[in-house]
């Protein structure tokens, strides 16, 4: 019978713990969707007021120092928690795409 007992009170233990992570994990990826999609809008409004035009199948590089600079976004410690380093607007056949540059190579 103590074996049974340590047996179902490791598994409640093992299980409560994957929860939690499980729900860390789902939490910080909100945070990043979050994130993407402000910095996608904050894009696509630097694009209209810079009046940047780009041909077919072309790209331009937006970096975030750009967009806080020119107030469309906060410095948080978000972007740097996720080396968040620019936004690449690309323009494709129905209009412009906007995607969010991850680069961890220069985190301090």
């Amino acid at each position: 019978m103590n074996k049974v007992t340590m047996f179902i009170w490791g598994l409640v233990i093992f299980s409560l713990w994957g929860v939690i992570l499980f729900i860390a994990y789902q939490k910080q990826d909100k945070v990043f969707i979050d994130l993407s999609s402000n910095l996608k809008y904050a894009g696509k409004l630097y694009v209209k007021e810079n009046k940047i035009n780009l041909k077919f199948n072309e790209s331009s590089k937006i970096f975030i120092e750009d967009l806080i600079e020119d107030e469309f976004i906060k410095d948080s410690e978000e972007l740097k928690e996720y080396c968040i380093d620019s936004v690449i607007v690309h323009k494709g056949i129905f209009g412009y795409e906007y995607k969010v540059n991850v680069d961890c190579s220069n985190k301090e």
